[in-house]
């Protein structure tokens, strides 16, 4: 693993001072941010306070914890680089926020387009929102989830140690060195990046054209 600049606190890299005082202020107050916003999301949602169906509701839920994880595992290693101008935890540390950042903002994407077709349908089809339940929302999040942890378990199978800090953008990322990602990773990009996007799409126009009819 490559942790280059990481003990040497007066090399910036290719970094400008006021491009890393700005990225400092850019990571702190999207960390807070995130946490307030999610947090009273999550207070609402306990309290019973946002009237929406339980299927939606249960994907609120989900986005703001992948929300706050994407945080913790992105945005606050970010931060403590910049503030450390390098890698201020073990390589383990490292392995772990790379691996969680990935799912977590895959999960956010997917969890978002599910809402979308869900908050659609409920305006397209007002009556079957009774019968949505909090075990169905669980059901799609987990499937998700599940999704979502097909590319970093890809990458632990093929080389789980091919994770390193990069100093440019204060970051431990995947370097995909092996030859086999040249094959594998178009697939998993279209299956878990452009796909959601295409089908919430379709869903739309679909759902719209039947609205009128």
């Amino acid at each position: 693993m490559n942790f280059s600049n990481s003990t040497q606190p007066e090399d910036y890299g290719s970094v400008s001072d006021t491009t890393r005082y700005g990225l400092l202020a850019w990571a702190g107050i999207t960390l807070t941010l995130s946490f307030i916003s999610n947090t009273l999301i999550l207070l609402s949602i306990y309290n019973q306070a946002l009237r929406l169906d339980k299927l939606s509701i249960v994907l609120i839920t989900h986005i703001a914890i992948s929300d706050i994880g994407y945080s913790l595992s992105a945005i606050h290693p970010t931060l403590a680089s910049l503030i450390w101008n390098g890698w201020p935890y073990n390589t383990i540390s490292c392995y772990v926020f790379h691996y969680l950042q990935v799912m977590n903002y895959s999960a956010a994407n997917m969890l978002i387009c599910a809402l979308h077709i869900s908050k659609l349908t409920t305006l397209i089809y007002p009556l079957r929102v009774i019968s949505r339940t909090n075990r169905q929302g669980n059901l799609i999040a987990s499937i998700i989830w599940t999704l979502t942890s097909i590319l970093p378990l890809s990458q632990l199978i093929v080389d789980g140690t091919d994770v390193s800090y990069q100093p440019v953008i204060f970051r431990c990322v995947y370097a995909f060195t092996n030859p086999i990602w040249d094959k594998v990773f178009p697939p998993l990009v279209v299956i878990l990046g452009v796909t959601p996007n295409v089908v919430v799409v379709i869903t739309t126009v679909t759902l719209l054209i039947l609205a009128k009819k």
